[in-house]
């Protein structure tokens, strides 16, 4: 996947910390949920091509949505539950209710409670360390990534004559640039 940006204007990247390409993202309630997102990215391999000895500080995401060309989609409805959804594929898992969890998750998503759970707390991917990144709320959950640290962001909508929504992505270890140092 070609970089569709020329850095971030007011960040520097550090470096490329992780990758994806062409992650399927099912479509079959019409929304895109933070949830299908975290389990599309987190059950499978991911291209970590600098994990870090501490957790990141601060980070760059640049992401293309691939979409069939007969489908019209607006940013809006996709930005919070996309980076959301990415944010949290990067966390491991840190909490006491991680059974609840597994179950809530495993239901919707249609997977065994014990494979959620697994694919929570696995530290492999975990670029973003360990966090409670999903919790109980009222009657479901709330996912509760460190979105925070995300600095700098650019989402795009790509068409294509294929059928499947697709998603791509890196993440960026990512620094404020000086503007008094060109």
């Amino acid at each position: 996947m070609e970089d569709a940006h020329n850095d971030f204007p007011a960040w520097q990247i550090s470096k490329l910390v992780a990758a994806w390409e062409n992650v399927e993202l099912p479509r079959s309630s019409g929304k895109i949920t933070a949830t299908n997102i975290w389990y599309r990215l987190r059950s499978r391999p991911l291209k970590t091509l600098n994990m870090p000895e501490n957790p990141l500080a601060q980070l760059g995401l640049s992401i293309t949505v691939t979409i069939p060309n007969t489908i019209r989609a607006t940013l809006a409805s996709l930005v919070k539950p996309i980076i959301d959804g990415v944010i949290s594929a990067f966390h491991a898992y840190r909490g006491s209710q991680v059974e609840w969890i597994g179950q809530r998750l495993g239901t919707e998503l249609g997977q065994t409670p014990h494979e959620i759970a697994d694919l929570l707390q696995q530290p492999d991917q975990a670029i973003l360390g360990g966090r409670q990144v999903v919790y109980p709320f009222r009657n479901s959950y709330k996912w509760d990534p460190a979105d925070d640290l995300c600095l700098a962001a650019e989402l795009f909508l790509q068409p294509h004559a294929g059928k499947d929504w697709l998603l791509s992505g890196k993440l960026y270890e990512i620094q404020y640039r000086d503007p008094t140092f060109r």
